[in-house]
């Protein structure tokens, strides 16, 4: 079922999703834009329903998820989502969850080898609030392949950006 309305883009999206009740909306997009997506963008931001982008170029078999992850109640529901898109899929993909860490700034001055020890610790410690993390995850026999990362490029979203590039992921939920 389609529309053809009138008037702003993004108000028209709003509105008619909030009418409709809509819990999806698939948004198309293209290599180049006009405009650079700025209506997509903004229906993004003020939407409360979820909104997959489809590039214009996507494969129909997935086998690749990647969801990044800072461990909180947002990152839990994208990695449940994640995980119920997958097991409606055949053959399932595998999730990478990811979690792109911080070293703080100022600890860049200390010699490189209490540096390495303090980055170990950093790990550590992520590992174990990983492990207690993913015990309350109903996993649904979905495989989930986890790494840490860390952001030595100073943009969370370089990063994810450069590792879904790099792991050919079909999927980004976030």
């Amino acid at each position: 079922e389609y529309d053809i309305v009138e008037g702003p883009v993004t108000k028209q999206l709003l509105h008619w999703a909030e009418i409709k009740q809509i819990d999806l909306v698939i948004m198309g997009k293209k290599k180049r834009m006009f405009g650079s997506g700025n209506a997509a963008k903004r229906f993004l931001r003020k939407s409360r329903c979820s909104v997959i982008f489809v590039p214009e170029e996507s494969k129909a078999l997935t086998r690749t998820i990647l969801v990044p992850t800072d461990f909180s109640d947002d990152s839990t529901l994208a990695l449940n989502h994640a995980i119920n898109l997958a097991k409606s899929m055949k053959p399932q993909p595998v999730i990478r969850l990811i979690s792109i860490y911080d070293i703080p700034a100022g600890l860049y001055t200390l010699p490189p080898s209490r540096l390495e020890r303090y980055g170990w610790m950093v790990l550590d410690n992520l590992n174990r609030y990983h492990e207690k993390y993913m015990k309350e995850i109903d996993q649904k026999g979905i495989s989930i392949k986890t790494e840490f990362i860390e952001n030595t490029m100073g943009s969370t979203a370089r990063h994810i950006h450069q590792y879904a590039k790099d792991q050919k992921a079909d999927w980004i939920i976030m």
